[in-house]
């Protein structure tokens, strides 16, 4: 059995999405990495008849090929623009599209000033002698008669033009840029964290956001977290680790860390499948962790989710109707299409090739 489609086909799912909202969307000028999470969050809650959804970070890089840091700041953008409403979640955080279109803040909507009125040009008096240098619409020179002028309209001075040397106030500037309290804290978190680059503009957006002891704590408890989960910290010996100012601008101690392991929701998935299915079926391996299978097993869960003992069930019925085969295992059998086709009775009588 060919467990691949040809062709997309209606009958294995298609997103409802409404005219106008498409339409908004289309007109409001989102960059590529916009449309794309936008198209994600759409495909993960209207493709599930959802309104929001518990969307991880992992599960929008698989979906789109963007990078996490990238994912992060235009979930940010959109939630900033009103697009998307982002709420904490179970697991990572709930995200929604705003059918309320009308209240998005769109950077692209400014206001139109009004036209200021056109001042008449004026034209010569009937009947009005004109000097032989006046022309219609042209103003006199302003410099007629004016003293100790020079050929080529620039007067005479007796007076020396003394330029004043400009002070460099940069090093006062960031020197005060810390003070009191900021000075030892700024300290214990720049020993903290990993990447050691431009102390100046990190000192800056520390005192801007002038964080007390509790956020403080809260900031190296991130970093701590971010060191052992982010997969851009740990990738090309942290190569892709912001500078400490931008993270501490972009709030990125806000984001969800990567997931390293499977939930207790996921590993139950896995756990129902070895334990139900024969012998003869491969086995579900639960290490190392695999952020792919992760977001399969909770998209798997979202086919009933008011049914929490649906994963049992499901495979109990497979268990005694379907034939073990090497190309079918755990991946293959929670997958959208075969659990369709295994509920439309397509696939039975201990056949799944």
């Amino acid at each position: 059995m060919d467990v691949q489609d040809a062709t997309p086909q209606l009958e294995n799912g298609f997103t409802r999405l409404a005219n106008d909202l498409l339409d908004a969307l289309l007109y409001a000028g989102l960059t590529a990495r916009q449309w794309a999470v936008v198209m994600a969050v759409a495909r993960k809650t209207y493709g599930w008849n959802k309104t929001r959804d518990d969307i991880g970070l992992s599960q929008l890089r698989l979906m789109t090929g963007i990078d996490k840091s990238h994912l992060s700041r235009t979930i940010r953008e959109l939630e900033a623009m009103r697009i998307l409403n982002r709420e904490a979640g179970m697991y990572s955080h709930t995200l929604g599209i705003n059918k309320r279109h009308k209240d998005w803040q769109l950077p692209n909507q400014q206001p139109q000033l009004p036209k200021q009125p056109q001042l008449p040009i004026q034209q010569p008096l009937l009947n009005q002698p004109q000097l032989p240098n006046e022309q219609p619409g042209v103003a006199e020179s302003a410099t007629k008669g004016l003293p100790n002028q020079q050929p080529g309209g620039c007067r005479k001075s007796n007076h020396k033009i003394v330029f004043k040397e400009k002070k460099d106030n940069s090093k006062r500037q960031c020197a005060s840029a810390l003070t009191g309290e900021l000075v030892g804290r700024f300290a214990t978190f720049y020993a903290a964290y990993p990447k050691k680059r431009n102390r100046a503009d990190a000192e800056k957006a520390f005192a801007k956001l002038n964080p007390d002891d509790s956020l403080l704590a809260v900031l190296l408890k991130a970093v701590e977290v971010a060191k052992r989960s982010r997969d851009d910290w740990r990738r090309e010996n942290g190569k892709f680790i912001p500078y400490p100012g931008t993270w501490l601008n972009g709030r990125m101690w806000e984001d969800e860390p990567d997931q390293v392991e499977y939930t207790a929701a996921e590993q139950a998935v896995m756990d129902a499948y070895n334990e139900l299915m024969p012998a003869d079926w491969a086995r579900a391996i639960t290490a190392p962790f695999s952020a792919q299978r992760a977001a399969a097993i909770r998209d798997f869960i979202g086919f009933a989710p008011n049914k929490p003992d649906m994963p049992r069930r499901y495979f109990g019925h497979c268990a005694a109707h379907l034939k073990a085969d090497d190309r079918c295992g755990f991946d293959w059998l929670i997958k959208r299409e075969t659990y369709l086709r295994v509920r439309e009775g397509v696939v039975k009588h201990k056949d799944a090739a």
